[in-house]
């Protein structure tokens, strides 16, 4: 049986059961709960304006689920669902969207909303706003749009297997292999895998994590912020003002030009590997950890720094290159 259920400016918990069934909240902290079958779940309003956060689930079924101005939860479970935080401009919310198994169509609107498509082939939109959209299924090859704002793709919840995947904001790629294409257009930010991949940034200012694995990644133009994580990672800032940062493994950070920042950094830990860092071109600030690190300043008025630790430190090798440098070896031999 198809059911019309609406709640009051109360906080409603409505469940449709069985059919395709139509659930509107009108005001309050409501839970819609749609069940099996073809839902509309809207959160509604009452023509005011609501600002408290409602959870929609449309469970199994091909649904359909809006979202207001407050921080919703919108999950749309089995079958191809669409989900949309928002249904205003001028009102908004930093909303969650799950799409769930199925072929679902996600829209964040606007506000800073983290959006995952779950299984199926997805079709994601941030919208406005600085937004996180998660894809954690890497079986299919999905669209994704971050939309206005500074947005990331993140990929953190999967492992890449060694060489097979580059993920190129330039290009507003994802490929395997240099074939099989995602869509990733309108981001920022990369969240690497626990694996091993290639990341390539775009002209502008992004930030770029490599995660675990052994990473390569190429900030490209613009003041990049680059972080390898786990691995032997190596990054390259290309032109611009970048920070890179190793965090652990046996590191190669080139700094290119423009003036730099480059840590061996350590993620918490003592990594007593040795790590490469050259500054390039530009005035660069270049700080190694506690292995013997090999410290090159390029040309420029640069600054070397062999441990930044007297507890833990290594041999290091200090080049200040052209221009006017200043080196301190820190302890060690």
């Amino acid at each position: 049986m198809d059911d019309l259920i609406i709640g009051n400016a109360g906080n409603n918990f409505l469940n449709g059961g069985i059919g395709n069934d139509t659930l509107r909240g009108q005001g309050g902290a409501d839970t819609l709960i749609g069940g099996s079958g073809n839902d509309f779940l809207d959160s509604d309003t009452l023509g005011t304006v609501d600002t408290i956060g409602d959870l929609l689930d449309g469970g199994s079924g091909n649904d359909t689920l809006r979202g207001e101005a407050g921080n919703d939860t919108l999950i749309g479970g089995s079958g191809n669902d669409s989900l949309d935080g928002d249904d205003s401009s001028l009102n908004f919310g930093n909303d969650s969207l799950d799409g769930g198994s199925g072929n679902d169509t996600l829209n964040g609107g606007a506000g800073n909303d983290t959006l995952n498509g779950g299984s199926g082939i997805d079709n994601t939109n941030g919208g406005a706003g600085n937004d996180t959209v998660i894809d954690d299924d890497f079986v299919n090859f999905d669209v994704h749009n971050g939309g206005l704002g500074i947005d990331t793709i993140d990929y953190s919840n999967v492992t890449f297997a060694a060489g097979a995947v580059t993920i190129n904001l330039a290009t507003a790629t994802t490929s395997v292999f240099g074939g099989n294409t995602e869509t990733i257009l309108n981001f920022e930010n990369v969240e690497g895998s626990q694996g091993s991949e290639t990341i390539i940034g775009s002209s502008g200012a992004n930030l770029l994590n490599g995660n675990g694995g052994d990473d390569t990644i190429d900030g490209g133009a613009g003041n990049d912020t680059i972080n390898g994580g786990a691995g032997d990672d190596s990054l390259d800032g290309g032109s611009g003002d970048d920070t890179l940062r190793g965090q652990g493994g046996a590191d190669t950070l080139i700094g290119g030009s423009g003036n730099d920042f480059l840590d061996s950094d350590t993620l918490g830990s003592v990594d007593t590997i040795g790590d490469l860092l050259d500054g390039g071109a530009g005035n660069d600030t270049l700080q190694g950890e506690a292995g013997d690190d090999t410290l090159l300043g390029g040309i420029g008025n640069d600054s070397l720094t062999g441990d930044d630790s007297t507890v833990n430190f290594g041999n290091d090798f200090l080049d200040g290159g052209a221009g006017n440098d200043t080196l301190n070896g820190g302890f060690g031999n």
